[in-house]
């Protein structure tokens, strides 16, 4: 086989395998391959056909990049770790992961969703803002302030808020979710939401609301008792935005 090197014919042999190949374009030594063409087209041989990406190691890429103007857009693959992820760039250079598919469990994390969840470990009894001291999971976008009892967002939206508690037996256990009070009365102006329990077991409460940037919620116990108890599969909240 013979191929043309820009100023004489070179025999590159019966199998060859060149450092570097063009087509309609230039190839060099970062782009050992390199196409110019309006579609490219990969056909089976009569049944299966696939594309591999091989990297080296786990904390290497192994990606599909996309751009415009030879700056990245999108980059969907394993980058820097072996779960897939999908990224997206307004200006090739800084990435933000938007999806990412855990490798173990094949679970969905979206990445810039903004999230919060958390449980509450110690009791709480009578009139109060309920406290939820432990963290469960990663946080976006919404912020839980541990003094005031406060959860901040960040982002105008739909937000949905879901609580399991556990009530204290023998208790009428009432509940309420606020908006933009830190006022743990029964004021109806502020609530957004609310549940009761005449003799203790279960309260969930699971409600929708839209929140401007800035606003932040609350949650207060209004009578009776409430278990304290981190591992509890009840006592806990989480807040999300959907729309």
């Amino acid at each position: 086989m013979n191929v043309w090197d820009g100023s004489s014919w070179q025999n590159i042999g019966s199998t060859p395998s060149p450092n570097v190949f063009g087509v309609n374009a230039t190839a060099d030594t970062q782009n050992r391959l390199s196409v110019n063409s309006a579609a490219i087209l990969f056909n089976h041989e009569g049944a299966d056909i696939r594309m591999k990406l091989n990297k080296n190691t786990e904390t290497d890429t192994a990606s599909v990049l996309f751009q415009a103007g030879f700056g990245g857009r999108a980059e969907i693959g394993l980058t820097g770790d072996d779960d897939f992820h999908f990224k997206v760039s307004p200006d090739g250079g800084s990435f933000y992961s938007a999806i990412l598919f855990d490798k173990n469990t094949g679970q969905i994390k979206h990445m810039k969703t903004p999230r919060i969840s958390r449980r509450m470990s110690s009791v709480q009894m009578g009139l109060g803002l309920m406290q939820w001291d432990h963290e469960m999971g990663m946080a976006e976008g919404i912020v839980y302030d541990a003094n005031t009892h406060r959860f901040t967002v960040s982002h105008k939206g739909t937000y949905q808020i879901s609580i399991c508690l556990g009530a204290l037996a023998n208790t009428q256990t009432h509940i309420v979710m606020r908006r933009n009070t830190d006022t743990p009365s029964q004021g109806i102006n502020q609530n957004i939401g609310q549940a009761q329990s005449t003799n203790g077991g279960n309260i969930s409460l699971t409600i929708l609301v839209d929140l401007e940037a800035g606003d932040f919620t609350t949650s207060a116990l209004i009578t009776g008792g409430l278990y304290g108890n981190a591992s509890d599969a009840y006592n806990f909240m989480s807040m999300v935005k959907i729309a």
